[in-house]
């Protein structure tokens, strides 16, 4: 006897595979995404570990996350002029809200 599924190949009657959906995972940056911190005057911040990684600026904008959302990718911009454009670990990014005076 054959089900609707099952098809015959040979004497042996096999059933059909049955493909299971992945769940998709919701990044767990996705709040962070569009989110703009500013400030009426420049201040300094770490984007990075280390003396090097230092920025002056008054607005910080999250534009994107990758797949896990641990890297951000942030704008940095200083009197509406657009600094750089940097991929951050999600830790810099809080540690910058912080200064910024922004709860996360």
């Amino acid at each position: 006897m054959q089900d609707a599924n099952s098809t015959v190949t040979g004497t042996k009657v096999v059933a059909a595979k049955t493909a299971k959906a992945k769940t998709v995972k919701p990044n767990p940056s996705a709040a962070l995404i569009g989110m703009k911190l500013n400030r009426a005057s420049e201040i300094t911040v770490n984007f990075r570990q280390g003396k090097g990684n230092v920025i002056s600026c008054d607005e910080i904008e999250c534009t994107g996350a990758n797949a896990t959302g641990r890297r951000l990718t942030v704008t940095f911009k200083s009197a509406g002029k657009e600094l750089m454009t940097r991929r951050v670990y999600k830790e810099h990014f809080e540690k910058m809200a912080d200064k910024f005076g922004v709860d996360l």
